[in-house]
């Protein structure tokens, strides 16, 4: 999966214009200097989604940037929805795209790029009541959870204006921890510093992100893009998990692709 991503990567930095050894290093960039890496390194199974997510998401922008065979770019979608829900939000950046462009048919071609996230929706529905009895519920009320400090965060709530802060924290600022020798001294041991497991700002995990404060001129496909990574972010922020164990903030990866557009 992690070759296949550095393919789409690759090609897709080729149809935006850089050249081979560019877009080489851009794809290096996506898997290694993203939250992606610890995903790449730690191969467990409830990091998996995030590899099918992020790769379905980037073969659907690869195809918007291509044929634009918009039912191709619904179907990526609903995939992506099936494996991350808050990641298949990214149908609202190629509604967008599609709704201000210049499509002679465009209520059809809405219609085919839609079709497949409402099928999606019903089908996950169905398994969750399957499942849990409701058509909205996935399971995390039920999860659980071996860490005390997950279980602590739970209890304020699953999805609550509570845990924005700690959320928009290792999203942008936190920082890499200190290596201490021991839990007494300040005396530090090689390598000196570590990853804070509850994740890291995306200022240390994808510095090359800073290049986006450059930005001065903002087109509909740039502002759609925003749009469209702020909607999706909301549920995230909301959520108790923070992420842990991660390296970077690992529910980032639902909106990253759209950002690495960007």
């Amino acid at each position: 999966l992690s070759a296949v991503i550095f393919w789409t990567v690759f090609r897709f930095s080729n149809v935006l214009g850089y050249s081979s050894n560019d877009a080489k290093w851009w794809s290096i960039a996506f898997l290694f200097a993203s939250p992606l890496i610890w995903i790449v390194l730690s191969p467990k199974y409830g990091y998996l989604p995030y590899e099918f997510s992020v790769l379905f998401t980037l073969l659907a922008l690869l195809e918007y940037l291509g044929k634009k065979r918009w039912w191709l770019v619904g179907f990526l979608s609903a995939l992506t929805f099936l494996t991350r829900p808050t990641a298949g939000l990214v149908i609202i950046f190629f509604a967008l795209e599609l709704f201000f462009s210049q499509d002679k048919d465009k209520k059809r071609s809405l219609f085919l790029l839609i079709l497949p996230i409402i099928i999606a929706g019903f089908l996950l529905g169905g398994y969750n009541y399957l499942r849990f009895g409701g058509f909205l519920e996935q399971g995390y009320s039920y999860q659980m959870v071996s860490n005390e400090s997950l279980e602590q965060a739970r209890s304020y709530g699953l999805l609550r204006p509570t845990h924005v802060p700690g959320n928009l924290y290792y999203l942008l600022f936190a920082a890499p921890q200190p290596g201490f020798r021991d839990t007494i001294s300040p005396v530090l041991t090689f390598p000196y510093i570590k990853a804070d497991p509850w994740g890291m700002s995306f200022v240390f995990v994808s510095p090359y992100l800073l290049l986006l404060f450059l930005l001065r001129k903002l087109d509909n496909t740039d502002r759609h893009l925003l749009f469209a990574s702020f909607l999706i972010s909301l549920p995230l922020l909301l959520y108790y998990g923070i992420g842990f164990v991660q390296v970077g903030y690992r529910y980032g990866l639902d909106f990253f692709p759209l950002i690495f557009f960007l």
